[in-house]
């Protein structure tokens, strides 16, 4: 905040200034103040001399923090970057924030402030125009979370709000990037916007995913195996909860009101970019060739996502193994959360097959 090239007056408001130098740091040029997020432009789209940027349109004392939505932050963008000759454009009114990503860039355009609903704003053309984005659903909007562009679709999580389950539904696009569909309901998410969704990168249209599902108490874990996704596991929250609750692993075992709906996670992965959704096939027998004795109607493999990467690894792949792929989990109806009986599993095609490793 207000930390100026040398020379320059550094007195009045506090407030975020971005400048730009052109000669390796030897000199520096305001572009714009009261800023929020920039960035620069897509080298595909040839706006590599663009910068992107939010920032509030009230310039007067200092500058807020953005601690929620705000009508008074927009979305904007000049070239060559500077704002002394080039005229500042806005694109989107309302917009707060933004991520260019693979030709597309994304805004979060404030729907109501009061209510703190947003609308996605897509553009493929490179700030040309934007559309907002066509979900499915009627639900409000609370954020974003951009999973995945980097095969010429968007896959893109929603937090429609429920703030008790900290789940969110994932929905995939077509070519133009606003016209989304449903792939998976209720998908894990964390109080930070992290998501038990990933891509395999050394593979096309294979991704990974933990989803939250519901059991009446007195099913037995696996009746539901239809349901593709009703709930999520907010990992991280469960073992953050106060000592007077016990941990996670307490208040699975407690007992609980007859008819009350337990929540488990479970991981699922695709194979055609989000179309279709199953459950991981888990390995025979364990690390040292002893059969695992697990009813097959309930018997898969779940792993650890990134929401409870302070406790367990996620799964985890790269560009240069092909079809590798590694995570930390247990065999069964649903996932677990003892170090008893958490181990690593490591799949060679792409997580087709799982063995337990040693």
């Amino acid at each position: 905040k207000n930390v100026a090239p040398p020379g320059e007056d550094t007195s009045g408001p506090c407030n975020h200034m971005l400048y730009l130098s052109k000669d390796l740091g030897k000199t520096f040029t305001l572009v714009i103040n009261y800023v929020v997020q920039f960035s620069w432009g897509d080298v595909s789209q040839k706006q590599q001399d663009r910068i992107y940027f939010t920032h509030f349109t009230q310039k007067t004392g200092d500058q807020p923090k953005l601690y929620a939505w705000s009508k008074d932050v927009d979305f904007a963008m000049i070239d060559e970057g500077t704002s002394r000759t080039k005229s500042v454009s806005t694109g989107v009114v309302g917009g707060n924030k933004f991520l260019v990503s693979n030709g597309f860039i994304f805004v979060a355009k404030v729907k109501d402030s009061s209510a703190q609903t947003v609308t996605m704003m897509v553009s493929a053309n490179g700030g040309m125009s934007f559309n907002a984005a066509r979900l499915p659903t009627e639900l409000d909007e609370k954020s974003y979370t951009i999973l995945d562009t980097s095969e010429g679709a968007v896959m893109l999580h929603v937090n429609h709000g429920d703030k008790e389950k900290q789940v969110g539904n994932v929905y995939i696009s077509d070519a133009g990037g606003y016209r989304f569909t449903l792939s998976l309901a209720n998908n894990v998410r964390g109080t930070s916007g992290d998501c038990e969704f990933d891509k395999v990168l050394s593979l096309e249209g294979v991704y990974i995913a933990n989803y939250k599902d519901v059991l009446q108490t007195g099913e037995k874990a696996g009746d539901s195996q239809e349901s593709k996704a009703e709930e999520a596991e907010d990992a991280d929250e469960d073992l953050e909860q106060s000592a007077s609750e016990g941990t996670a692993v307490d208040q699975r075992r407690a007992p609980r009101s007859k008819g009350k709906e337990e929540s488990i996670a479970r991981t699922v992965i695709s194979f055609d970019k989000g179309g279709v959704w199953s459950y991981l096939k888990p390995p025979k027998v364990d690390s040292v060739g002893q059969k695992i004795d697990c009813p097959e109607d309930k018997c898969w493999l779940h792993l650890h996502g990134v929401t409870n990467f302070r406790n367990y690894a996620p799964f985890y792949s790269t560009e240069n193994a092909v079809g590798i792929i590694m995570g930390t989990g247990n065999v069964g109806p649903y996932l677990r959360f003892e170090q008893d009986q958490t181990n690593t599993f490591l799949s060679r095609d792409g997580g087709l097959t799982w063995v337990e490793g040693h």
